[in-house]
């Protein structure tokens, strides 16, 4: 758990990192998001589709570096598994949710961060690599991946959310900073 006055960073998979040093958050409150936990030391890796990566052979490479800490998810995990899973419950889609243990996710793990943040204790949050776009060179993350052809996330719709994030945030005593 974070204290109010802790500074925590949640560290996505933007194109925005790429060739940063994360060494800079070495002693820092970090909550890694997905492929992130591959690269910074963290205290909570997000992932709302644990079993996704526990299923497909090519994202299975996630799995030692996301058991150096408890995973964050939305559902209880139907197969045996190496994690320390801390379960949130989805609330649905839209806002931001201020009810324990319950978060609003957007189909999205950065999302969902910002919100289990909350519940963790955090007060003043600093988001790094949520870029919601691709490079000028057609990268959406910081690390050598391959897409499936075609497939990127509609980030015109993600934007909406994040918009409805911040209207609910607004007068709360959580700061986002971006």
């Amino acid at each position: 758990m974070y204290k109010p006055t802790d500074n925590v960073f949640i560290v996505a998979t933007g194109h925005s990192l790429r060739g940063f040093d994360f060494g800079q958050l070495k002693g820092q409150k970090v909550i890694a998001v997905n492929e992130a936990a591959c690269y910074v030391d963290y205290d909570y890796c997000m992932a709302i589709d644990i079993e996704v990566i526990m299923n497909k052979p090519i994202l299975v490479h996630r799995i030692p570096a996301m058991c150096k800490g408890p995973v964050i998810t939305t559902h209880e995990v139907s197969v045996s598994h190496p994690f320390d899973l801390i379960v949130m419950l989805s609330s649905g889609a839209e806002g931001f949710d201020f009810t324990p243990n319950r978060i609003k996710t957007a189909g999205n793990s950065g999302y969902s961060a910002i919100n289990a943040a909350y519940h963790l204790g955090a007060r003043k949050v600093f988001l790094l690599g949520f870029d919601l776009g691709l490079s000028d060179t057609g990268d959406k993350y910081f690390y050598d991946w391959v897409d499936q052809p075609g497939v990127h996330p509609d980030y015109l719709y993600i934007n909406y959310f994040y918009d409805t994030m911040a209207a609910d945030l607004e007068g709360s005593d959580m700061k986002v900073f971006n």
